[in-house]
């Protein structure tokens, strides 16, 4: 059953789940359950409007300043992404800042010759952090049941969840 209106329901042909399975309150049968107890990545988002130091990533008076920077897990820098979103005015651009930890207003010091912060946020559950797996959940659980996530384990991203249901799509259309 699904809803189309407020308390009017038509009968659906098959069920697509598309919840992170272990969340659920719900018993499979054939299914060995998965734990719960998922750890998530906390991530620190900054949207500054500055003065870019270029030297601060080696870069001459006359080079552009790249669009997104992305830098490795080991790091030293105060950021993940420094994605260049553009200028404001004739001095300044606008810049978004994505850390895995707290973006301490110091350690941007080094990187802008000025800047003014428009807003920040933070995401505490932006994506699970993953321990290898060896085995999946099926997609199918039963003839007309599929379940979209079932390699959300392994990798959780919009692009995996689109896959896996249009995947689900082709799969039950077979079946019916």
């Amino acid at each position: 059953l699904f809803g189309y209106r407020p308390g009017r329901y038509r009968l659906g042909d098959a069920v697509m789940l598309a919840a992170p399975i272990a969340d659920l309150n719900i018993i499979f049968h054939g299914i060995a359950p998965m734990s719960a107890h998922r750890r998530f990545q906390k991530l620190y988002f900054k949207a500054i409007a500055g003065v870019i130091d270029k030297e601060y990533f080696g870069l001459k008076g006359s080079d552009g300043i790249p669009k997104i920077i992305m830098t490795t897990s080991n790091s030293l820098a105060p950021f993940v992404n420094l994605i260049n979103l553009g200028a404001v005015d004739d001095e300044l651009s606008e810049y978004h800042l994505i850390a895995t930890k707290p973006i301490l207003d110091e350690s941007l010091d080094p990187i802008f010759r000025s800047r003014t912060e428009s807003s920040s946020f933070v995401l505490d559950f932006a994506y699970p952090i993953f321990n290898p797996i060896t085995k999946f959940q099926p997609i199918l659980i039963e003839k007309n049941l599929c379940y979209i996530n079932g390699i959300e384990s392994a990798a959780s991203t919009m692009e995996s969840s689109v896959l896996g249901a249009k995947n689900a799509v082709m799969l039950l259309s077979r079946l019916t």
